[in-house]
């Protein structure tokens, strides 16, 4: 177990081979709703595995407890102040500050132009207010694992911009992984769908974000929906 896995509160789990988190997530909560806002801090302190450590109503706020506090996730409402470029630029915000926490955006607004002008704000997920608190709570934790946290919803919005044209860029193969990225799924369940082994998979997923010049699996999906690649 490396030194940098324990410090981010990870052990690993012989039989499944598999980092399981032992430290509660840091999350904190914007929205200029107060009533949404506390609610959701107190259905997620339900959660064992998470910690709510701070609530802002807008971007100065969140941006004041980034400074002095750790932050795993940030849970954002796009439409801040009536604007939903102050929801934009707080995504991307929060994203460059120094603990680079992840950004899931929890919003009632929807639509394919949305969800991906928010991920390439940094966002790494986009559930819609409609969810339920487990799937958001679930979403949580993906997004900290690296993985895509789209919801259902969201997810058939990005998938309705993409071109379903086969690549010149990119193989049928990398376009079916990326399609089934966009949906949500890990590396083992692309794996399943694909008959093909998630190391497999994590090897087609660099070639692809090498191809398309980004750096995450939320960046891939964005990248290829905008050129028309899948």
């Amino acid at each position: 177990m490396s030194e940098t896995n324990k410090a981010f509160g990870y052990i690993g789990h012989k039989e499944a081979g598999t980092l399981l988190r032992t430290k509660p997530l840091k999350v904190i909560v914007v929205d200029d709703h107060d009533i949404v806002r506390r609610g959701l801090v107190s259905v997620l302190c339900l959660e064992g595995d998470i910690e709510v450590v701070g609530a802002a109503s807008g971007l100065s706020e969140a941006m004041k407890i980034l400074e002095t506090t750790y932050v795993d996730v940030a849970i954002v409402d796009l439409n801040l102040d009536g604007s939903v470029s102050s929801g934009m630029e707080l995504c991307s915000a929060i994203c460059s500050s120094e603990s680079n926490p992840k950004v899931v955006v929890f919003s009632a607004a929807l639509s394919p132009q949305l969800v991906a002008e928010a991920v390439s704000h940094g966002a790494s997920g986009y559930v819609s207010k409609e969810t339920d608190v487990a799937q958001l709570a679930d979403t949580l934790r993906c997004v900290v694992r690296g993985e895509p946290g789209f919801d259902a919803a969201a997810g058939s919005l990005l998938l309705g911009t993409l071109s379903h044209r086969a690549p010149m860029s990119l193989s049928e193969r990398e376009a079916e992984i990326v399609a089934l990225v966009a949906k949500g799924l890990t590396n083992s369940q692309i794996g399943r769908e694909t008959y093909l082994s998630p190391s497999t998979i994590k090897y087609h997923l660099a070639n692809i974000a090498k191809k398309l010049g980004v750096g995450n699996r939320a960046e891939i999906v964005f990248a290829a929906a905008k050129a028309g690649l899948i």
